[in-house]
């Protein structure tokens, strides 16, 4: 016996916005360190997932906690950080 149902969906992008959308910390000398805020949004229906590629990442460890270097924000919210 054939079961009749109705199937919607909304479609959405993965679209994020970097404000500013390229980073540049100057020159930042041995010793030194130099901090940009950075304004994350998701424009996404869904919450998106973001991180900070190489930060802290050493080849010869053995074993990486990745949930520490990816955050995940909220539909329609904006996010500041100066990670």
């Amino acid at each position: 016996m054939p079961v009749n149902f109705t199937l919607r969906a909304a479609l959405t992008t993965s679209d994020m916005a970097f404000d500013p959308p390229k980073l540049d910390f100057g020159n930042v000398f041995l010793g030194e360190r130099s901090i940009i805020k950075l304004k994350v949004t998701n424009h996404s229906l869904l919450m998106q997932q973001y991180g900070f590629v190489g930060r802290g990442l050493h080849s010869s460890t053995s074993q990486l906690n990745l949930s520490r270097f990816y955050h995940k924000i909220h539909p329609k919210h904006p996010l500041t950080t100066t990670k």
